[in-house]
C-alpha cells in the first residue's frame, strides 16, 4: 500500500485503469459464461428428453403387448436415434438388459436403474467427465420397464473448455493491451501536468519570468495552463510592484530621516548655545516628523485599501446626501474655495460602505484644493449612464500632462516632486483611490489638460433603489 501510494501519478492511473478494465471485464465474462454454459447444458437436457420422447411414443404404438422380442427387433431405430457420445439401454422388470446401443460413451457410465412410475435425470461425474441420465417408466409384457438415456457430455465439456480458454485469453489480453493503453494515455494527458512541475522548478531557480507553452486545446489542462501563466503574470506584476513600493518607500522615508539626522548633528555640535539654530533645528525636525507620520498613515490607508473584502451583501447607500454632506464640510474647512454640488436626479443607489465613499471623496476633493491655486472653483456632479452612477469632481486647476494621466494612479508618484513637498503630498492619495474603486466593481478616470484643470469621475455600477 505505501509502494502505491508513494508511487507516480502516471503509474497509480495505469494501475487503476488495469484493475477497474479487468474486474470490469471478468464480471462481464464470468456472467456470460455462466449463461452460455446453463444454456448449452439446457440444450443437451433437451436433446435427451427428445430422444426419450421419441421412443415412448414408438413403444406406445405397439400397445399393451410389447414384448421383448419386438424391442429387440427396434434396435435399427434405438441405433439411428443415438448420436455419438451417447447410450440408449431398455430394461426389463428386474433391470435385466433387453437391448443395449452405445456410441463412444466411456465405461465409467456403465450404470442401470428404475424408473419408479416417472420421468428422472440425474447429473454424474466420473473419471473427469460428467453425463446426464434420464429414465422413464415403459410397459413391456405387461411388466413396468425402463428405457434409459446416457448422454455424456464430452462436446459439452470440449466446447465449455474451449470457451474458457478463448475468454480467458481475452481477459489477460485486455488486461495487458488496457494497461499499455492506460499507460500511454497517462503519459500523454499528465504531460502538462508533469510540465508545469518542471516549469515550477525552473522558476524556483531562475525568476517568475518562466511561461508554459499553451496548449492546443479546450479541455481542462488547457485551462490549466492558461490559469498558471495568468496566475504567474499577477504574481511577477505584484513582485514588480512590491519591488517598486519598497524603492519608492525607502526614497520617500529617506528625506526626512537624511534631514532630521543632518539637524541632530548641527544640534550636537554647537547648537546647544545657540538659540537661533536651536529653534530652526527643532521646527525642522518637527516638520519632517509630521511628515513621517502622514506618510506612515497614507501607507496604512494603502495597505487597507489593498485588503478590502467586498460581501455579496455589501451595504447599498444613497449616493446624494452623502456626497453632499461631504461638499458642505469641505467647503466650511475651505471658506476661500467655491465648492458648489449639482445633481440632476435626487436619489442615486451604489454598493459601497458610506466610510469608503467619503473616504474617495475626500481624497479627491483634498487634491482639487491642492493644485488649484489661482482659480479656487469646484464643482460636484453626480449623473446617470446607463447602468452607471458618475461622480465628476472637476477643478480648474493647475491640470495633469496627458502622457501624466495613468502615472499618477502609481505610488508615490507626483506630476511636480517640488511643489506637492510644498503642498504636503506623498503621492498615495490616487493610488489608494483606485484601490477602493476597483474593489467595488468601479472605475476612476482623469480628463482634462495641463493649465486647465482636471475632472476626476467615480464611476459605480448603479443599484435599484430601495423602497
Amino acid at each position: 500500500m505505501r509502494i502505491f501510494r508513494n508511487a507516480s501519478l502516471k503509474w497509480k492511473f495505469m494501475v487503476v485503469s488495469s484493475v477497474i478494465i479487468f474486474v470490469s471485464f471478468f464480471l462481464f465474462t464470468f456472467l456470460q459464461y455462466h449463461i452460455v454454459y446453463k444454456w448449452m447444458f439446457n440444450q443437451e437436457e433437451k436433446m435427451v428428453e427428445k430422444t426419450l420422447e421419441e421412443l415412448v411414443a414408438f413403444y406406445d404404438e405397439k400397445g399393451a403387448n410389447l414384448s421383448k422380442e419386438s424391442i429387440q427387433g427396434s434396435r435399427s431405430l434405438i441405433e439411428a436415434l443415438n448420436e455419438k457420445y451417447q447410450r440408449i439401454t431398455v430394461m426389463g422388470a428386474d433391470e435385466e438388459i433387453v437391448v443395449d446401443v452405445s456410441n463412444g460413451v466411456s465405461p465409467a457410465f456403465d450404470m442401470r436403474g428404475k424408473a419408479d412410475g416417472h420421468t428422472e435425470r440425474e447429473h454424474y461425474q466420473a473419471e473427469g467427465s460428467h453425463a446426464i441420465i434420464m429414465r422413464t417408466p415403459v410397459t413391456i409384457e405387461g411388466k413396468k420397464g425402463t428405457i434409459q438415456v446416457i448422454r455424456q457430455l464430452e462436446r459439452f465439456d470440449q466446447i465449455t473448455h474451449a470457451f474458457f480458454i478463448i475468454m480467458t485469453f481475452f481477459g489477460v489480453s485486455a488486461v495487458v493491451i488496457s494497461s499499455l493503453l492506460g499507460w500511454l494515455i497517462s503519459k500523454r494527458f499528465l504531460a502538462p501536468i508533469k510540465e508545469l512541475t518542471e516549469m515550477m522548478k525552473n522558476i524556483k531557480r531562475k525568476g517568475f519570468q518562466q511561461r508554459m507553452e499553451k496548449v492546443d486545446s479546450q479541455d481542462e489542462l488547457a485551462e490549466l495552463t492558461q490559469m498558471f501563466n495568468g496566475m504567474m503574470d499577477e504574481i511577477e506584476g505584484a513582485f514588480e510592484q512590491q519591488k517598486q513600493f519598497v524603492e519608492d518607500a525607502s526614497h520617500e522615508f529617506r528625506t526626512p530621516i537624511a534631514v532630521l539626522e543632518g539637524h541632530l548633528r548641527l544640534l550636537k555640535r554647537w547648537g546647544k548655545q545657540d538659540p537661533v539654530i536651536l529653534e530652526e533645528s527643532l521646527d525642522a525636525a518637527l516638520y519632517e516628523t509630521k511628515r513621517l507620520k502622514h506618510l506612515v498613515l497614507e501607507l496604512l490607508e494603502l495597505s487597507r485599501a489593498e485588503n478590502i473584502r467586498t460581501a455579496a451583501d455589501e451595504e447599498i447607500i444613497e449616493v446624494n446626501p452623502i456626497v453632499e454632506k461631504i461638499v458642505k464640510n469641505v467647503a466650511a474647512v475651505h471658506p476661500d474655495f467655491s465648492i458648489v454640488f449639482h445633481s440632476k436626479v435626487n436619489s442615486f443607489w451604489v454598493k459601497i460602505t458610506e466610510h469608503h465613499l467619503s473616504q474617495l471623496l475626500m481624497i479627491v476633493l483634498d487634491n482639487a484644493i491642492k493644485y488649484s491655486p489661482a482659480e479656487k472653483r469646484i464643482e460636484v456632479d453626480i449623473k446617470g449612464n446607463g447602468d452607471r452612477i458618475d461622480i465628476e469632481v472637476k477643478d480648474w486647476g493647475m491640470g495633469i500632462p496627458e502622457i501624466e494621466e495613468e502615472k499618477v494612479f502609481q505610488r508615490f508618484y507626483r506630476v511636480d516632486k517640488a511643489r506637492s513637498r510644498e503642498k504636503g503630498g506623498n503621492g498615495l492619495g490616487l493610488a489608494i483611490a483606485r484601490k477602493i474603486v476597483e474593489k467595488y466593481n468601479g472605475h476612476i478616470d482623469l480628463e482634462g489638460h495641463e493649465g486647465m484643470g482636471t475632472t476626476v469621475i467615480l464611476s459605480f455600477p448603479a443599484c435599484k433603489v430601495r423602497m
